[in-house]
Order: structure tokens, then C-alpha cells, then sequence
């Protein structure tokens, strides 16, 4: 009697499993999280109480073959179709001349938990995101400032528009101060020094640099002078 109390008061689903994988009893939790009465519980297949009754199987059969089995994850499906997310935890029980009468598993509820865990990685996620915008807002500014002419501008606003709105990308567009739509702008520029400036806008990929490793065919040589 005062084993079967102390089964009853345990908020965790407690369930008794025979050698071929039925119910032999259940605590009140597991009544309460199937949705299903005792005597409607007893002698049917443990893992028909679950949405992969495959995994269900498989872990109370490695209990047999290990002897214990704990946190093993599965989803408790209630009669209207409420799911509750559990870690069970499983051992063999036996009679006094030590023979195997089947599996004694208790299942801890960690609904709530999973539940957190997705909210903290959401906002986890949205913080990372938010950290992302800014470098980008802080390089842009960097970069603009240091633009020359009206075209620089203009690609250096266009490149920054389509990382941080990528969602958008192949419908951004500038327009200019004459009202008409510019989609792309390609500049070319040739420079035997590069100046910081344009170094800066090649390693953050707002232009593309191209090295010239031979001379030009006809180049004419330099020719200095010096004047006293």
C-alpha cells in the first residue's frame, strides 16, 4: 500500500512494462497525460501512446539489453491530440529470485523547458541579427563619408541595401537626383597606388579589384627629370 501511494503522488508518468511491451499499470499521471482510464490502459502496447511508437519500442527494448535507460526523448500524444514533450528514464525490475518481470519507466515533463529553449534561441537569434544590422550601419557610414563622386555614392547605397535587406535582393534600386531609376552602377577605375579609400571598398566587396601583373604591349617607359 505504501508503494502504491507513493506511485500515485508522483506527478511523472509512471508505467510498468512486461517483456513483450504491454502496460501491466500506471500511476495517475499517465492517466492524465494520455487521457486514457487505467483499466483501458492496462495490457495494451506501450508504444501506442506515442508519436513515433518506433523510437517508444526501441527504447524500452534497449532497457533489457542495458539494464537502464535515461532521458530518452519522446512525445506523450493525449487522446485530443495535446502533446507533452518528455525525457524517460527506465530500469529493469525483478522478483526476489532476481528474475526479470519487465521495465519500470518514469517520464519527466519538459514541455515547459522546450518551450524556453525555442523562445531564448528566437531571441538569441534576433539579438545576432540586430548585431549584424549595426556593423553593417557602421561600415556604411564609414564608407559613404568617404565616397568621391555622386556614382560611388550611389553604389556604395545600393550594396549595403541588399545586405541588409535580403529579402530584397534583385528588386533594390537608387534613385538619383534627377529622378530617373539606377539598378546598377559599374565604375572602373585605373590606379598604379590604390588610395586607402579604395582598398577599404574592395575588402569590404563594395567594389571588385583586379590586379594587372604585365605591363601593356607598346607601354612607354617612365622618363624622369631632374631640374637643378
Amino acid at each position: 500500500q505504501l508503494a502504491r501511494k507513493l506511485i500515485e503522488t508522483s506527478l511523472d508518468p509512471l508505467v510498468t512494462i512486461s517483456p513483450d511491451g504491454k502496460i501491466t499499470d500506471v500511476n495517475a499521471a499517465t492517466i492524465k497525460a494520455t487521457g486514457v482510464l487505467r483499466e483501458s490502459l492496462i495490457g495494451t502496447d506501450f508504444c501506442d501512446y506515442f508519436t513515433e511508437p518506433d523510437k517508444a519500442r526501441e527504447g524500452y527494448q534497449q532497457v533489457f539489453t542495458r539494464g537502464i535507460v535515461t532521458d530518452y526523448p519522446l512525445t506523450i500524444r493525449h487522446i485530443n491530440r495535446h502533446l507533452t514533450e518528455v525525457l524517460y528514464s527506465a530500469s529493469l525490475y525483478k522478483d526476489t529470485l532476481g528474475n526479470v518481470l519487465g521495465v519500470f519507466a518514469a517520464a519527466r515533463d519538459v514541455t515547459a523547458q522546450k518551450a524556453a529553449e525555442a523562445e531564448l534561441k528566437i531571441r538569441t537569434d534576433d539579438l545576432a541579427h540586430h548585431a549584424r544590422q549595426m556593423t553593417l550601419l557602421n561600415d556604411f557610414s564609414g564608407v559613404l563619408r568617404a565616397t568621391v563622386s555622386t556614382s560611388e555614392a550611389y553604389a556604395v547605397i545600393a550594396k549595403f541595401a541588399q545586405q541588409l535587406l535580403p529579402e530584397e535582393a534583385g528588386t533594390l534600386c537608387v534613385r538619383d537626383s534627377s529622378k530617373k531609376m539606377v539598378e546598377t552602377v559599374h565604375c572602373l577605375t585605373l590606379s598604379a597606388t590604390p588610395i586607402p579609400r579604395t582598398l577599404h571598398m574592395t575588402m569590404v566587396g563594395l567594389r571588385d579589384l583586379s590586379v594587372i601583373a604585365t605591363p601593356p604591349q607598346d607601354r612607354h617607359a617612365v622618363k624622369t627629370t631632374v631640374c637643378k
